[in-house]
């Protein structure tokens, strides 16, 4: 059996040491939210809505580029409410593997004929969002 280079990469035959995230105060094994969010979590300019399902990335044309300025999320399975939110600064999509090609599809950005076949106005052409991951949610 031979030793894979890359756990992420194109040949995944073999065996390999997964990349994975380390606490460095107990030298434990951590989740995303004890790496990344916990450590923020009491930042002004962030805010986590829980139990909301993201549909749309708004993108305008700016300077003859397009640019996110916001998110559009229901707020609630039960009651959903289209809830619309603009940046001051930057737009970070960080769903996921999974989820991010789905919830940049449902915006508009990627295979032109893919698009147009589901009847999403296609606001950037770039294929390859989502081709290659076989589990997508689009």
């Amino acid at each position: 059996m031979s030793r894979c280079q890359y756990a992420n990469g194109g040949k995944v035959d073999g065996f390999t040491v997964r990349p994975m995230m380390i606490d460095g105060e107990s030298s434990c094994r951590a989740s995303a939210a004890t790496a990344f969010y916990y450590p923020v979590s009491g930042r002004s300019n962030l805010r986590l809505i829980r139990g909301s399902a993201l549909n749309l990335i708004w993108n305008e044309q700016v300077c003859d580029e397009k640019q996110a300025l916001g998110v559009r999320y229901l707020d609630d399975d039960r009651n959903p409410q289209d809830i619309m939110l603009e940046s001051a600064g930057e737009v970070i999509l960080a769903a996921g593997s999974l989820a991010t090609p789905g919830i940049l599809k449902a915006s508009g950005v990627g295979n032109r004929s893919l698009l147009e076949k589901l009847g999403i106005e296609v606001r950037i052409e770039l294929p390859g969002v989502g081709e290659i991951s076989r589990t997508s949610r689009t």
